[in-house]
């Protein structure tokens, strides 16, 4: 069991007993006591958990006078703010959260009461007051449950950003050879046919674009607070992520791979949209497309096992990007 969900699990034995003792906690996380007091030093001095021990009770408990203040400041019962999700943990709990909401809101369902407590619990174990719920999820859309890419290693720094409004000092190439420099604002996650992007105001362009997290080559933290869009605002960035289908933007790549790769290309989802078929040993897959550079990128982690029948705009784009990257080692 990882650190932080001993950490979930301590605070959810804690709120629901109301006392805990030393071999109680030790039995439900199956560690040593040493490992125990260490977690619970962790959740006071890092998370700023208001855990104390009762000699009275014979065991720890939330201290009661600051768990009112919190109440009233509306305020969650102590901080996470220093650790975020990862990837899994940030799909799960939001398609949790969007579930659980949907139960709660039918009036039909006569276990409703219990998905409300339920989405109650779910906030008070990640910390989050209804407010916070509500901007979290706002900031995070999820299109498609594909199966997911090798996750970015700057996965928990955007999230950072993105959860305390802060900008970001990034080094951007989505293919080989076109690098940029950027200083952002993250603004909104987006998970879509199995991959991550950021939609982001840059503030050398002075406009609202998307950045796909595999093309972050460099990520840093900046002081600086963000220019932050909200409600309907922030809505309106779904024209970045507009619909690709065949019929509303009629670019579609024809991709031949060969008998090495067929199998695992045919597992690898591009596009919603996407068909292919077998030629003998070889896969032809038909995919729309909208981004021609995150297209040509994605092409060429194949290698030599995939050729672009089509269209010729994106055989001579591959050519040309081969090229630049061929005169690197030349």
């Amino acid at each position: 069991m990882r650190e932080s969900e001993r950490f979930l699990l301590i605070d959810q034995i804690i709120a629901e007993k109301g006392v805990a003792s030393l071999q109680e906690l030790q039995t439900v996380l199956q560690v040593s006591a040493i490992t125990v007091k260490r977690d619970l030093r962790k959740m006071r001095e890092k998370m700023d958990a208001p855990i104390v021990y009762s000699r009275e009770r014979r065991g720890y408990c939330y201290d009661v006078n600051r768990t009112r203040l919190v109440t009233q400041s509306e305020t969650p019962r102590f901080s996470n703010k220093r650790y975020w999700y990862s990837e899994d943990e940030l799909q799960a709990w939001v398609a949790g959260m969007r579930s659980y909401e949907r139960l709660a809101q039918d009036g039909e369902s006569w276990r409703r009461d219990e998905w409300v407590k339920l989405l109650g619990r779910m906030r008070t174990l990640f910390g989050l007051t209804d407010e916070r719920t509500a901007e979290l999820l706002s900031r995070v859309k999820i299109f498609e449950p594909f199966p997911r890419q090798e996750p970015s290693r700057f996965f928990p720094v955007v999230g950072s950003a993105l959860c305390e409004h802060r900008r970001l000092q990034t080094a951007y190439e989505p293919v080989a050879g076109q690098r940029e420099l950027l200083e952002v604002s993250p603004q909104r996650l987006v998970f879509r046919a199995g991959l991550w992007y950021l939609d982001v105001y840059s503030y050398q362009e002075r406009q609202y674009r998307t950045l796909l997290l595999t093309g972050l080559t460099d990520v840093s933290l900046l002081p600086n607070e963000g220019h932050l869009l909200c409600g309907e605002e922030l809505a309106r960035l779904d024209r970045l992520h507009a619909d690709t289908s065949l019929e509303s933007k009629g670019q579609k790549a024809e991709l031949i791979f060969d008998e090495d790769v067929s199998s695992s290309a045919a597992l690898e989802v591009w596009h919603p949209q996407q068909t292919a078929r077998k030629i003998r040993q070889r896969l032809s897959l038909t995919v729309p497309y909208e981004n021609e550079d995150e297209m040509v990128g994605r092409i060429l982690k194949w290698g030599s096992h995939v050729e672009v029948r089509s269209p010729l705009e994106l055989r001579r784009k591959i050519c040309t990007t081969l090229e630049q990257i061929l005169s690197l080692y030349r």
